[in-house]
Order: structure tokens, then sequence, then C-alpha cells
């Protein structure tokens, strides 16, 4: 069993999407198509909660039901809501990210079987949408953005039609853009004044509908950035100037990210505080145990060799599985269900990545050292010592991705060149004046 501050589970629960956005860190392959049948399979069998179980216990609080779409395999998932209840006594949250494409009823199903146990239950449903017309259209496919608010309309209306009892329904958005989106934002400033407009207008037709406290809109329309993503240090100096121009109308994403360090800066020795949750309080369960949901793929050798032998798809990731950074994950990061050593050899690497900044720090000084040398980074970030022990800090924390580093420096403590020019040719700097 795991340990008891393990107490969340990405679940892997679905291998088909419907999008192939031209963002999303999971390359598609015909092969999934294979690892969705066994994925149901699982799902319909027990096993996929056998091994929940078996890792988790009765300690499991937070379920995520994650993959590729999990809507899509949401049936199967109701069929055992009666079991999973009973399992685990202190579960009290159901968490997933849709792209707010497939069908509503799927939803609404497992909600009013939720609504039947009389249980203390948060349904976390965050919708994958960009923004306005032209910006999710782009960045998705011709049309989403108009499914995806007909949809977040829909499922408003069924939900206010449904006795909730003691489930609470929180919907949020997740926008993501990426380097060419900020261009666009940069060269017409009105486009800002129509992003933030489509949330306004999402926002009040919510509340024209919705009738019932337990049904709630977090109304988190702020961007994040692509991960991963191939930075250079000019794409730090277009983000720098996305940011000014941002900042007139309002913060970022990182900013309360920033301002989190400076609320708990008498906290800062405790790591784990400001780290992801991935090997913190949450594993990711397949046919294995993982960091996060971001591997859930890798240990597949069928979808692995298929990503490789397609070379019409573009994703960053796939430069990385040649340089034997996927084997080395899959040797030292992914563990099977019943290797109770390799379960607690992986809590002690992910203890040493949650507990400890000194050599973290020391890595971004003498990389940024570098990039400066180069003149690939802005020389203020290493004059000014106590601007750069802001910035390390917030590299290591608001930034934080076991996964990521992995992937782009074969460690979990290293933070990927590629953010820190990102982050170090005038962006700080900005968020910073914000």
């Amino acid at each position: 069993m795991l340990n008891k501050e393990i107490v969340s589970v990405d679940l892997l629960t679905c291998a088909s999407c419907p999008m192939n956005c031209r963002y999303c860190y999971i390359p598609k392959s015909l092969e999934m198509g294979e690892m969705q049948k066994e994925i149901i399979e699982d799902i319909k069998s027990g096993e996929t909660l056998s091994r929940v179980k078996k890792l988790y216990g009765e300690n499991l609080e937070c379920l995520g039901l994650w993959g590729t779409e999990p809507t899509i395999t949401m049936p199967y998932i109701t069929e055992k809501i009666e079991e999973i209840l009973k399992i685990f006594p202190k579960l009290y949250k159901i968490s997933y990210s849709t792209s707010g494409i497939t069908n509503q009823d799927f939803i609404i199903s497992m909600v009013k079987e939720l609504s039947k146990y009389n249980r203390d239950i948060i349904i976390s449903h965050q919708i994958s949408l960009d923004g306005p017309e032209w910006l999710t259209d782009m960045n998705r496919m011709p049309g989403s953005f108009n499914i995806v608010t007909s949809n977040f309309i829909e499922l408003v209306e069924k939900l206010n039609l449904i006795e909730l009892g003691k489930i609470k329904f929180e919907i949020r958005w997740k926008p993501t853009i990426d380097i060419d989106n900020m261009k666009e934002f940069i060269k017409d400033e009105y486009k800002i004044t129509e992003y933030l407009k489509t949330f306004d207008d999402l926002k009040t037709s919510f509340n024209n509908i919705n009738k019932n406290n337990n049904i709630i809109l977090i109304d988190s329309r702020l961007p994040s950035l692509v991960v991963p993503g191939k930075y250079t240090s000019n794409d730090g100096k277009i983000f720098a100037r996305f940011m000014s121009v941002w900042h007139k109308y309002g913060i970022t994403t990182y900013t309360p990210r920033l301002q989190r360090i400076k609320d708990f800066i008498n906290n800062i020795q405790k790591k784990r505080m400001f780290t992801c949750s991935g090997g913190r309080s949450s594993y990711a369960v397949g046919k294995n145990i993982y960091i996060c949901h971001r591997s859930l793929f890798f240990d597949d050798e069928r979808y692995i060799k298929s990503i490789l032998n397609n070379n019409n798809i573009e994703n960053w990731d796939i430069s990385l599985f040649d340089a034997g950074m996927i084997k080395q994950i899959n040797e030292k990061y992914i563990v099977g269900i019943n290797d109770d050593l390799g379960q607690k050899r992986i809590a002690y690497v992910y203890g040493g990545h949650n507990d400890y900044w000194k050599f973290e720090i020391s890595y971004i000084h003498a990389i940024l050292n570098e990039l400066i040398e180069c003149n690939m980074a802005d020389p203020e970030l290493i004059n000014n010592e106590g601007l750069f022990e802001l910035f390390a800090l917030f590299m290591i924390s608001a930034n934080d991705c076991p996964m990521e580093n992995l992937l782009n420096t074969g460690s979990i403590h290293l933070t990927p060149i590629s953010m820190i020019k990102l982050w170090g040719n005038g962006a700080f700097t900005e968020l910073l004046k914000k």
C-alpha cells in the first residue's frame, strides 16, 4: 500500500479522443483504439478498481479520471459508482478535464447516479476553452468553439433539472495559449478585450440559467502557457511583450503563483508546499504506477513504436523518444502495482524533489549565467541577488513539473532550459511590475 499522504489518483480511463488539438501533449495513433478496448475491459471487469484499492486501501480522497477524453468512457465509471463509494469511504472529490465536445448526457448520468447515495461529493468539471471563436478554433478545430459553448449551456440546463442532494458541481475553464496566439494579442489589443468578453458572456449565460447553489462556475479565465514547448530566447521576448500588453487589462494566471511565494515566504523551507502534487500527494494509475497522467501511455510498447514510426505527427514529446528519455522513465519512474520495493524507491526519489531547494536553485543560477554569457537572458536577473532568488523560487515552484523536467533534462530536479529562456527575457520582470 502507498504512503498515507498519497490520497489522490489520476486514473487511466480513456485512450480515445475526438480532437487533435495542436498543443496536446498526447500524440495520437491508430494503436490507441486497441488500448481503448483494453481500458474499457479493465473497468468493466473490476480490474481497474482492484488496482486502486490495493494501492490506496481506504485512503483515497480524490479520484481523477484521465487519459485522453474521459467523458467517452464515463458510462462505464457510472456503472461502478456504488462500488467506488463503498470501497473508498473517504472519497469526496471526482475530477476530470474535458474537451467539452462529447455527449453531455454521459456526465448527467454520472451525476444522477452519485446523487442517490447521500454522500458529500464534489465533481470538478474542467472544460478546455481557449477564448473567443477565432482563438479556440485556431488551436483545436474549426467549429469547436460553438460546440463547446453550446454544450456548456446544455449541461447547465440539464443539471438544473436534477435533485443534486449533497453533490456540488464545480465548472471551471482551462484556456491555453501558445506563442502564435500571443503575437495576435500583441498585434491587436482589442483581441484581449474580446477574449475577456467571451468569458463574461459565458458567465452571464450561466447566471441566467442556473438556479441551484450547488452548481458553481469558477471563473478561471486566465490563460496558461502551452507545455511542453520548444521555447527560445526570442519567444521569451515575445512573451514579455505579451505580459506587458495583457497587464493593461488585468493579471495573468502566473500572478497568483508569484503571490503565493510572498504569502508563504515564512514557510519557504517547506518546499513541498510549492511543488506539483505528482509524486507528493498523488500518483497516476493504469496497468502500473506513474508520477502523473503525463506518463500514462509511456509503458505501452505498441503506442511508442507507432508514434516513432509516424513522421507526420508534430509534437514536442516525440523529439525526445529517440533520446532515451522514455526508456529511462520506463526503467526508473514507472513501477508495478505489486512492486513494493519499487514503490518505496520512487517515494524516496520524489521526496528529494519535494523537500530540497538548494541543488535546483544552484542549477538555475548556473544555467542563467551561461544564457547571459550567450546574450540569451537578461543580465539583471543575476546582477540583483534578491531578484535572482525570487526568480529561482518562481521557476521551481510556479512552473514545477517533474515529468516535464524528466522529458527535457533526464532529471526530475532540473527545470528545462527552454522555460528559463522563456521567463528570463523580460517576462518575469513584467510579472513583478504587476
